[in-house]
């Protein structure tokens, strides 16, 4: 190597050691309080006039008193008479504001379970959950028959959820 490299390398190593030590060596004023808030001005911010105010509590009042007074929504388009009204095999179920929907059933020898599809009837996301033998969904009890059936019992209504409707020749 020529001479020229090494006074390079020497004078990029005595950058590199300067700016080291100017970094590591640098003094802090412990007296010096860069934060300082006795100099803060308070902010005003506009306020709201009395007459303004007074006008938009009376519709928020109005909002919440009809917000109390809206009649029910329907539930599903079937009311309870009808809901009371639904037997037989059926492949969906109206129960309260909900469609339940068979979409399989699992059986082994240690568990059998059913998983149905609940469906918000005014929108929103189905759900896919997981029931026992005789739990309980919307009023109903489950009893799960074979792994294509599952009976939903709510008093005297009895009904039968089916995941097809089997076709007879």
């Amino acid at each position: 190597m020529s001479k020229g490299y090494w006074y390079l390398l020497l004078a990029l190593f005595m950058i590199f050691v300067f700016d080291a030590l100017g970094r590591l060596t640098t003094n802090v004023d412990n007296n010096e309080q860069p934060f300082d808030v006795s100099d803060a001005q308070t902010l005003v911010l506009p306020s709201l006039a009395p007459a303004s105010e007074e006008s938009i509590t009376a519709a928020l009042s109005q909002l919440s008193l009809k917000a109390t007074q809206a009649p029910e929504p329907e539930t599903n388009g079937m009311s309870p008479e009808q809901q009371a009204l639904q037997s037989g095999e059926l492949e969906s179920v109206y129960a309260k504001d909900k469609i339940l929907t068979l979409k399989a059933v699992v059986q082994s020898d240690q568990v059998t379970y059913a998983l149905i599809q609940v469906t918000p009837v005014n929108g929103g996301m189905s759900k896919l959950q997981r029931f026992n033998q005789d739990s309980r969904i919307e009023g109903f009890t489950i009893k799960i028959n074979s792994n294509t059936k599952v009976e939903l019992v709510q008093g005297e209504q009895k009904i039968t959820l089916i995941m097809y409707q089997t076709t007879k020749n």
